[in-house]
């Protein structure tokens, strides 16, 4: 036997003991052998039939599943298909798909609308004609522009105005993105065009009717400060005669106490002028605090006397109480805190009746490492206020009753300046009323104690000028420039000033005075802020620009202007200090004698 036997065969044989090279010697096991081997091939038969059944079942199976699935994938992929088309077509803008170098292969309905195509009509046309852009506008998106993803831009953002196809114009914005294929194949453009005509013409009225208001705000800004001028000019020259008069000899008791009224009644004039104006102000933004070193203890005192005709007018008892740990000075805005308490003052003064009581306390509420929160409260034994009007106290143009405006008069502005004011220097106001018991507003106050760097050159000098300023009198015998081109306040501002021993000239305007000041040394320029050939302002930057010492003369702004921004303009021009007219000539003389100490 030349090819050996299969190990399975060669295995069995030896199993029975048979040699394959030798006949078999006893049948019988012969046979029990070639039996064997039937049944191991009949087993072998079986073993495939079941393999190749069990193939057959698989492959049926298979072929079952690979048809279901494949059903399955293009009804899902149909799906698919119809929703995209669905959003698609609902979309409120603009869809267009376009070839790497901006042919329209699709557009959906609204970009039709907004192009004034049918779709047929788009498709094919280069987009760029289409929306009226030059087709550099849209390189950045072309292939060969891009070199890596990072240089792709996400959106490409375009406005642009097109023919409507009726004769009149459509703003539309298309914003353009590239269909990526890898990292930097460009295998087409989507374009969203969104049509904004009403939007541009509703942004342009909106811009037409911002700039209409700005005039309007403008010109009523303008009026208000004109007519506070023309208002606050006589007004000046009611006080300044009332504080002439009453510092004449012999006069009786009854005309020092009719003067006293009638300075009293022009403050409170310019009260109601200050209320309407800065409520202006407050309404636009446009009021500011204006910090400086003031005398706390000093402002209550002035502003009690002030108002000390009207308490004896009303025979009411008034005092006054502030705190033994009071500061001897402070950082704040005095104007803007005098106006809270002249507010509040008046409005008890108003709502109180005969005999009653007015309390004025000022006290040290905390202490801070740099500062203190001062708390002033006003109390009255008043009419009180309802606690279902407490909420809307402070509300402009509101009263606490209807008939209160009737019966005690007043603009219903004054709470809601003070509220705003104390808001704008980051304090707090609150009060505690019953009605037919009285009233008190308390108010809160965050001020510096160390000096800001304004009208000061260090702490150590100012405690020393403090201290000389306590010891000394008033400013001597000075020579002051007078600018101002109203007859009446040349003539009172000038007689005050000389009663106190100062001798003054007087220039008709900005050129005037600076020609006097460049003939003659003065020790003080008080100028009026609008008069004619030259202002006030105007002059004070003159002055600024000498070459010798007198750029170096104290300026101290006598104005009625009410424009917002007058004090920063005055500084900006190189002016001191302000006082406004009406003059108060306490609050003239000190900052005469800070200024020429």
């Amino acid at each position: 036997m030349t090819n050996p036997l299969h190990p399975i065969l060669a295995r069995q044989l030896r199993k029975y003991g048979f040699d394959y090279s030798q006949p078999p010697a006893n049948e019988l096991d012969w046979q029990k052998f070639v039996e064997r081997v039937s049944s191991t091939y009949q087993q072998a038969d079986e073993e495939r039939y079941i393999l190749e059944r069990s193939l057959d079942i698989s492959s049926q199976e298979m072929s079952d599943l690979y048809a279901s699935l494949k059903h399955t994938s293009e009804s899902a992929l149909t799906k698919e298909r119809d929703k995209l088309r669905a959003v698609i077509a609902a979309l409120g803008e603009g869809l267009c798909i376009l070839t790497d170098d901006f042919h329209v292969t699709y557009a959906n309905r609204v970009a039709a609308n907004i192009l004034a195509l049918s779709s047929e009509q788009l498709l094919g046309t280069f987009f760029y004609e289409l929306i009226n852009v030059d087709k550099s506008q849209l390189l950045p998106l072309a292939p060969e522009q891009v070199q890596d993803e990072t240089r792709i831009p996400q959106t490409l953002t375009l406005e642009t105005v097109i023919c409507d196809g009726s004769g009149g114009d459509r703003s539309i914005v298309c914003n353009l993105s590239p269909i990526l294929h890898g990292q930097n194949e460009v295998g087409g453009i989507v374009a969203v065009l969104r049509d904004v005509t009403l939007e541009r013409k509703a942004q342009r009225e909106i811009e037409n009717a911002r700039d209409e208001a700005l005039r309007s705000a403008k010109v009523k800004s303008e009026f208000l400060a004109t007519m506070s001028h023309e208002i606050r000019t006589p007004l000046n020259g009611i006080v300044s005669l009332s504080d002439l008069m009453l510092r004449s000899a012999n006069l009786s008791e009854d005309t020092i106490e009719d003067l006293n009224t009638m300075r009293a009644c022009a403050f409170s004039l310019r009260t109601t002028i200050n209320n309407v104006l800065d409520f202006s102000k407050l309404d636009a933004d446009k009021l500011f605090i204006d910090p400086r070193r003031f005398h706390p203890r000093k402002l209550l005192e002035q502003l009690m006397e002030r108002f000390s005709v009207q308490f004896e007018e009303m025979k009411q008892v008034s005092h006054l109480f502030v705190s033994d740990d009071m500061p001897t000075y402070l950082i704040g805005d005095p104007l803007r805190i005098e106006q809270i308490l002249t507010n509040l003052i008046g409005n008890s003064i108003k709502f109180t009746k005969e005999a009653g009581a007015i309390i004025v306390y000022a006290k040290v509420k905390s202490v801070r490492p740099e500062s203190v929160v001062l708390q002033f409260s006003v109390a009255d034994t008043g009419v009180g206020i309802p606690d279902d009007k407490l909420r809307d106290i402070f509300e402009p143009f509101t009263q606490a009753d209807s008939s209160v405006t009737r019966h005690f008069g007043g603009t219903g502005l004054g709470l809601s300046i003070c509220y705003r004011l104390v808001e704008l220097m980051e304090g707090e106001i609150w009060l505690n009323s019953r009605v037919g018991v009285g009233t008190v507003f308390h108010f809160s106050l965050p001020l510096d104690r160390t000096p800001s760097g304004i009208y000061e050159k260090g702490p150590i000098f100012d405690a020393i000028q403090d201290l000389r300023a306590e010891c000394a009198p008033r400013a001597g015998s000075l020579k002051i420039l007078l600018a101002e081109d109203n007859q009446v306040n040349q003539d009172t501002v000038s007689r005050l000033l000389c009663l106190d021993g100062h001798s003054v000239k007087i220039a008709e305007d900005g050129l005037a005075a600076l020609e006097l000041l460049k003939r003659e040394d003065f020790d003080l320029v008080l100028m009026d802020l609008h008069m004619p050939r030259m202002g006030g302002l105007e002059a004070a930057r003159y002055i600024r620009s000498f070459s010798n010492d007198k750029s170096l003369t104290p300026i101290i702004a006598l104005t009625a202007d009410a424009l917002p921004g007058v004090q920063k303009s005055c500084q900006d021009a190189g002016i001191d200090d302000c006082v406004y007219k009406p003059i108060d000539y306490e609050k003239l003389m000190d900052a005469i004698v800070r200024l020429t100490r």
